[in-house]
């Protein structure tokens, strides 16, 4: 199975909750199917993790997408990771996991996100 993992950052506009709501409202409309949300919360450090998948037709299997979004001393963060996606005895994935990933990024850019990193793992 191959990983795509994407970091991302910006200063905190608004909060972590409305952010978190936009992109459920975003993903649940047009392209994937929600899974779990869950939230930690401390006094300076607020944590969300919500999970994806959606299933591609060109290899007749399901990729994940999993989300931590973050806040801490005024900055947001977004970590994707894209994985799953392979199908058969070498669990090829055409990608799948890859559009899934880079789709959940362009999101978050086009909200001001900027990339720190991006990282693909076989």
């Amino acid at each position: 199975m191959s990983i795509t993992t994407i970091k991302m950052r910006r200063q905190a506009q608004g909060e972590l909750k409305d952010v978190a709501s936009a992109f459920r409202r975003k993903y649940n409309e047009t392209f994937a199917e929600f899974l779990t949300e869950t939230w930690l919360e401390g006094t300076d450090l607020t944590v969300c993790q919500m999970l994806y998948e959606r299933f591609y037709f060109r290899n007749s299997s399901y990729a994940t997408v999993i989300i931590l979004l973050s806040e801490q001393d005024g900055e947001q963060r977004v970590l994707i990771n894209g994985c799953g996606g392979g199908d058969g005895l070498f669990n090829i994935s055409l990608g799948a996991n890859n559009s899934f990933a880079y789709k959940t990024k362009d999101y978050f850019q086009a909200q001001g996100f900027e990339v720190l990193s991006e990282e693909r793992r076989r």
